[in-house]
């Protein structure tokens, strides 16, 4: 089975795809390997060669929505240099799409703090050879991550919270 090959990336998509409508039309507990089959238009076979579990399809659907999130996020490639632009855009994509993040982690906030944390620092780290530099960018990630996602993927205290954690990067970085 060839990763790469289009059919796998067409159906992948389509497995994805059809997880997320089910888990929204179902919540949670609802999913099924034959509704998902029946959704998504391939038999169990296909499913169980591209996925040894449903809970391991949750892993994959949960790592690629973020990882895209985070990714696609305005202004998140230049919150290095400025990080009022990157935290404010970063809190601002995670606010609108708030619905599917609490529909993918709901009950689990450490595991998505987790995959956010892991896609920042792929994006801030790559390119770093300072292990002084390397180090604040870690502490930065990981203290505002926490700071800021504590109270969920719609941060209740607002403004004044996000100014302070953007503060706190300015001094670390």
């Amino acid at each position: 089975m060839n990763k790469n090959d289009l059919r796998y990336l067409k159906t992948e998509k389509g497995i994805h795809d059809a997880y997320l409508a089910l888990l929204a039309e179902k919540q949670a507990g609802g999913v099924t390997v034959a509704a998902l089959c029946r959704s998504a238009m391939i038999n169990k076979t296909t499913f169980y060669k591209h996925y040894e579990t449903l809970d391991a399809l949750h892993t994959s659907v949960c790592k690629a929505f973020v990882d895209e999130t985070v990714t696609t996020c305005p202004g998140i490639a230049k919150a290095y240099c400025d990080p009022a632009e990157g935290v404010h855009e970063l809190v601002k994509t995670l606010q609108e799409k708030s619905d599917t993040l609490l529909l993918l982690f709901a009950g689990d906030l450490p595991y998505l703090i987790n995959l956010i944390e892991d896609c920042l620092l792929r994006i801030y780290l790559k390119d770093v050879t300072s292990p002084e530099k390397e180090a604040a960018i870690c502490f930065a990630i990981g203290g505002a991550a926490r700071v800021l996602l504590s109270s969920g993927p719609n941060p209740s205290n607002g403004e004044e919270r996000v100014e302070m954690i953007i503060d706190l990067i300015k001094k670390v970085l």
